[in-house]
């Protein structure tokens, strides 16, 4: 069991539930930003500044940070013109790029700001990263995480066959506990 977990949940998540409920598990407090309704009427600027404003005690703290879906591109856009952070990040089902889908179209804000920011290595990897996303996907761009993952040389990069924005339970389960029993020198 790991002291504490920074976790951002993805649109309408809570960090008391879904899972957070599991990271309680895991963890002896799980702290985090919750992407309710109220936070995502912000700015976007602001929403990362809210995100920014933990990472000194993440680092200090050497806090494993999980992001999932939405929360992941929130994260990933507050990395951009940081420093390395030094800590662990996993990233659940990031939304990344722009996609059109039998669903529909999906673009997150700002959505050019990644790639460019890979291009000008303002976007620096974390000292452990970790990204996981279903092949079948209709909120992530594969090729754009393929490159973020290539780029930033990720130390894990997992396409699960067959799973969708919602990846199962139980290979969630199973990332995180890799993901926090990693040993990061």
């Amino acid at each position: 069991m790991v002291e504490e977990i920074f976790y951002v949940t993805g649109r309408g998540g809570s960090i008391n539930e879904g899972l957070g409920v599991f990271l309680k598990e895991r963890a002896k407090a799980v702290s985090g930003i919750g992407l309710s309704e109220e936070f995502l009427k912000g700015e976007f600027e602001d929403q990362l500044a809210a995100i920014r404003t933990h990472f000194q005690r993440i680092e200090k703290e050497r806090i494993p940070v999980i992001a999932n879906s939405y929360g992941a591109y929130l994260l990933l856009n507050s990395l951009i013109g940081l420093s390395q952070l030094r800590t662990k990040v996993l990233l659940l089902s990031p939304v990344v790029g722009a996609l059109v889908s039998k669903i529909g179209y999906f673009r997150p804000p700002h959505k050019e700001r990644i790639p460019a920011s890979l291009r000008s290595h303002d976007l620096k990897k974390p000292e452990y990263f970790v990204m996981c996303v279903g092949s079948l996907d209709y909120q992530c761009d594969l090729s754009a995480l393929q490159e973020i993952a290539k780029t930033l040389q990720a130390d894990r990069f997992s396409i699960f066959e067959g799973q969708g924005h919602m990846i199962d339970r139980t290979i969630v389960q199973a990332v995180v506990d890799e993901f926090l029993e990693a040993k990061v020198c």
